[in-house]
C-alpha cells in the first residue's frame, strides 16, 4: 500500500501514528520512503501494529508499506494505552 502524509502547518513539526487495520488486527511488515519518481529507499522493518512518522513543517512524505494481515486480535488498544512489552530476561545456568 502507498500512503501520502502532509504536514500543512508551515511553522510546527508534527507527528502522526498510523495503525494497521481499523482495530489493529494487522501488522506492518516494512516501510520504505518513496521519492518523486516513485523509486524507494531501502525498506525498514517495522513488525508492529503502529507506525510513527515525524513530519517537518510544510513537509510531505510518501511511504510504501507492506503488512501481514490478521496477525493480532482486533482491539481498541492504542499506542498510548497499551503497556510496553515486559523486558526480556536472559537466564543463565547456575555457576558450578
Amino acid at each position: 500500500m502507498t500512503l501520502d502524509l502532509v504536514n500543512l502547518d508551515p511553522a510546527a513539526e508534527r507527528e502522526v501514528v498510523i495503525q494497521a487495520g481499523a482495530f489493529g488486527e494487522h501488522q506492518f511488515h516494512e516501510a520504505a520512503r518513496l521519492d518523486h519518481e516513485g523509486g524507494d529507499a531501502r525498506p525498514v522493518a517495522v513488525e508492529g501494529r503502529w507506525l510513527r512518522a515525524r513530519l517537518a513543517p510544510g513537509a510531505g512524505l510518501r511511504l510504501r508499506l507492506t503488512m501481514r494481515r490478521y496477525r493480532h486480535t482486533p482491539s481498541y488498544a492504542t499506542p498510548w494505552t497499551t503497556p510496553p512489552p515486559a523486558p526480556r530476561a536472559t537466564v543463565s545456568p547456575p555457576a558450578e
